[in-house]
């Protein structure tokens, strides 16, 4: 069984290798017009650009590139997670385990925590 579907890992997995092999021959086409000179570009994207000005590539051409370069980043970012991932649980204990550290001694004055001084 080969799951078909982008909203599986494995079928979108597959999707993005089909993608990439059929954009193997538009990435041949850029390399050659870049090669003789008649593209040039500092990024991929200005080279894309340059090659449909000139010819060198359709627009279906570059709907492939569009396609296997969307579809490769899409598997790439299994383990993206926001920044601020697990902080939020992490700031509501915060206070609690706060608390359990200063709890005061039987003269009602904190205890010592590390760096903390003891109050005279």
């Amino acid at each position: 069984y080969s799951p078909r579907r982008e909203d599986d890992a494995v079928g979108c997995l597959e999707i993005a290798l089909d993608a990439a092999i059929a954009a193997e021959a538009v990435q041949a086409k850029l390399r050659a017009g870049k090669k003789s000179g008649l593209i040039d570009g500092r990024t991929a994207d200005d080279l894309t650009e340059r090659a449909l000005e000139k010819g060198v590539i359709t627009v279906a051409d570059m709907e492939i590139l569009r396609r296997a370069k969307q579809l490769t980043r899409k598997v790439i970012m299994v383990d993206d997670f926001p920044q601020d991932f697990g902080r939020a649980t992490q700031h509501r204990q915060e206070p609690e385990r706060l608390s359990a550290l200063l709890r005061t001694t039987t003269e009602k004055r904190p205890l010592v925590i590390g760096f903390l001084e003891q109050p005279k």
